[in-house]
């Protein structure tokens, strides 16, 4: 169950499950802010149920998954998340019925042990390259035969086998077993769409860990720091608070800022800039946090031209966000969307909202400009988390401003998640 940190939640949580272990830093800080720790039991028995319930919707005898994020959102094992994205060794087979195996790395049974959820863990799932090089077709083909066997003794050989992702060499195996295959991706994204309230109390959890770790870093922020020097501050207490990775680079200061995804570099900060940054972080428990900010750097003011973007972003992002309430269609906060001044829509991000879980998510909606026969079609639900988006950086060149923020889709509206405080030289 659910329960507010105290010594002996404390101890629970850093002792318990070796896959979801939040430091003792971020355990003292959420004790301090009266914040509530996820039941992991709980949550992870709804996140199976889920894709359970998703795959018997669809039709389907089972999911195969080869994604990270996927395989730990099933199984709450992570191993080696970002080197397993690109030498897929990892694989978690899923039946309509509800049994799960996992394929870990070699050596690697201990980690799922304390997970009950995970019926059997064998060894080497799917054929990196890394591993075989030109012969990866052969333990591909030894790793189809072992998973349709698998399906055929739990009576599903006969039907279809979603996957999320993999390399071609397992695609043409599982060809060549005769297996009928179907598309996992949409299906774990539909799965993973709606959050439970324990998802939600350790979002909660993770955000407040990136708070405190954004702190540090405006602590650090002055005039004369570089960019990678000033970003390290967030690297390092996402993973001293029990964090997993930064997904991207985005900070980016003075003309940097304008356009829009620069990586991070070693540019001197001057007194006068704007910086503009965006977390996208995997955070406590493996969840996303994805909040922008820009801030000022110096003690001057800001010039009427930084305000009025920073000024435009707030509202851009503000009149967005109320648009995300239940029963609203994504088409609907599409149309309705504040419109960017003109000068400003060459620039635009490349969506307005999207989902936000155990990473960025689907759906991602897009602006009016954008809008094509693939905008994703549905409708707003309470448990969907989205990060609204703005980034405001004239074409013409000069600086730009990002800002962002994260709600919870709830039965009466919604409730911002990210409370991050705007830098106080834009707020009066």
């Amino acid at each position: 169950m659910r329960s507010r940190i105290g010594p002996g939640a404390r101890t629970t949580a850093s002792a318990g499950s070796k896959s979801s272990a939040p430091s003792r830093i971020a355990l003292s800080e959420w004790e301090a802010l009266d914040l509530i720790l996820p039941d992991l039991d709980a949550m992870r028995a709804y996140r199976l149920g889920r894709v359970i319930d998703e795959i018997n919707r669809r039709g389907i005898s089972a999911m195969l998954c080869f994604d990270p994020v996927n395989i730990r959102y099933i199984t709450d094992c992570p191993n080696m998340q970002l080197w397993v994205a690109h030498n897929p060794c990892r694989a978690v087979l899923v039946s309509a019925a509800g049994r799960v195996i996992l394929w870990d790395f070699k050596g690697c049974a201990h980690l799922s042990a304390d997970l009950p959820l995970v019926g059997e863990t064998r060894a080497s799932g799917g054929a990196p390259v890394f591993s075989y090089g030109e012969h990866a077709g052969v333990p591909a083909a030894r790793f189809a035969t072992e998973v349709m066997y698998v399906l055929r003794e739990a009576g599903g050989g006969g039907g279809r086998l979603a996957i999320d992702r993999a390399d071609p060499s397992v695609i043409f195996a599982f060809q060549q077993c005769g297996a009928a295959l179907a598309e996992g991706q949409p299906a774990m994204e539909r799965a993973r769409e709606i959050k439970s309230a324990d998802e939600i109390a350790a979002i909660r959890c993770a955000i407040a860990a990136c708070d405190a770790s954004v702190a540090e870093m405006r602590e650090a922020f002055q005039p004369g720091i570089s960019e990678v020097e000033l970003w390290s501050h967030l690297h390092a207490g996402n993973i001293k608070r029990g964090g997993e990775w930064i997904e991207t680079r985005l900070l980016t200061s003075g003309p940097r800022t304008n356009p829009w995804y620069q990586e991070c570099s070693g540019r001197i900060i001057e007194a006068g800039d704007i910086v503009a940054f965006d977390t996208d972080l995997i955070g406590a428990y493996g969840y996303c946090v994805d909040y922008s900010r820009s801030w000022l750097a110096g003690d001057g003011k800001p010039s009427d031209h930084q305000r009025r973007l920073s000024d435009i972003a707030l509202a851009h992002v503000a009149h967005n966000a109320a648009l995300i309430v239940p029963g609203t269609s994504f088409a609907e906060i599409s149309a309705q969307a504040h419109r960017l001044p003109e000068e400003f829509r060459a620039h635009r991000y490349s969506v307005l909202a999207h989902g936000v879980g155990m990473a960025d998510e689907c759906p991602a909606i897009r602006y009016p400009e954008d809008s094509d026969e693939t905008d994703p079609q549905g409708l707003v639900k309470p448990g969907m988390v989205f990060a609204v988006e703005a980034f405001v950086g004239s074409e013409h060149g000069g600086e730009g401003v990002k800002h962002e923020d994260m709600v919870l889709v709830i039965d009466t509206g919604n409730e911002r998640l990210t409370h991050f405080p705007i830098d106080p030289a834009f707020a009066c």
